[in-house]
């Protein structure tokens, strides 16, 4: 079943601020974790694992931390949920060996219908949305704040 947790949602904060305030140039985790109030032991065990699967690269040194390895617009939040939780899969009665011997409506079964159709608009948001579109929607915001 599909879960997007804390880890989830920090990753995707951590990633933003790199594509806002990154200007091409690796970020240092501890800004990152201090700007966002995500605690620095969890936000570096989140940037292993995307690290791991491709998404961002770590710079050693004095102008060392954290960049994206792919271009904002290239990550999408699916790719983040994966990699940080792995594969998406649907409610269990909708994948066909995980049924219970039990259940009767299988083959008309209403609510599985409806919990299919729910996975596959949740799964299709994630891919649809990326962290540069999200970065793009994010200052827009912070324009018309600042107008007003």
């Amino acid at each position: 079943m599909l879960k997007i947790s804390t880890k989830s949602t920090y990753a995707i904060r951590a990633l933003l601020h790199i594509t806002r305030y990154g200007n091409n140039k690796a970020i240092k985790i501890q800004e990152i974790s201090e700007k966002e109030n995500i605690p620095l032991p969890y936000l570096e065990q989140i940037f292993a694992k995307l690290k791991k699967s491709g998404l961002v690269r770590a710079l050693r040194g004095p102008q060392g931390g954290i960049l994206l390895y792919k271009n904002p617009d290239d990550i999408s939040l699916s790719d983040i949920v994966v990699a940080l939780e792995g594969p998406i899969n649907p409610v269990l009665c909708s994948i066909p060996d995980k049924q219970t011997p039990t259940c009767h409506h299988v083959d008309g079964c209403e609510s599985r219908m409806i919990c299919c159709e729910l996975d596959g608009a949740i799964i299709q948001i994630l891919r649809k949305h990326t962290i540069g579109s999200l970065s793009r929607k994010a200052e827009s915001a912070e324009e018309i704040v600042t107008a007003e």
